[in-house]
């Protein structure tokens, strides 16, 4: 497959702009393109932690995981630490040993 040319890419972008012009759908395009969008969730901040457990622990973790449709080590790490602090999320004067 051969790479296009500049003059090529320049030549469909006339066309495009030519079409959608004569066509009427350029000014509903330009409005769409204008619509103010959701803004983007925030991701809160991570930190990476690397730790280590035994085997029988990790078997079982994973098990529950899959169970729960979850595929990764690091998704079944973070949902198991979730559900036990859930309960802590709530008492901001909680324990934090």
């Amino acid at each position: 497959m051969r790479k296009r040319s500049n003059r090529a890419d320049a030549k469909m972008k006339a066309d495009l702009q030519r079409w959608l012009i004569e066509s009427g759908e350029a000014e509903e395009l330009v409005a769409f393109l204008r619509e103010e969008r959701a803004p983007h969730p925030v991701s809160p901040t991570r930190v990476a932690v690397t730790t280590s457990l035994d085997v029988d622990m990790f078997d079982a973790m994973m098990a529950r995981a899959a169970s729960e449709g979850i595929t990764s080590r690091s998704g079944a790490l973070r949902a198991a630490v979730r559900e036990w602090v859930s309960d802590v999320e709530c008492l901001p004067e909680a324990h934090q040993n």
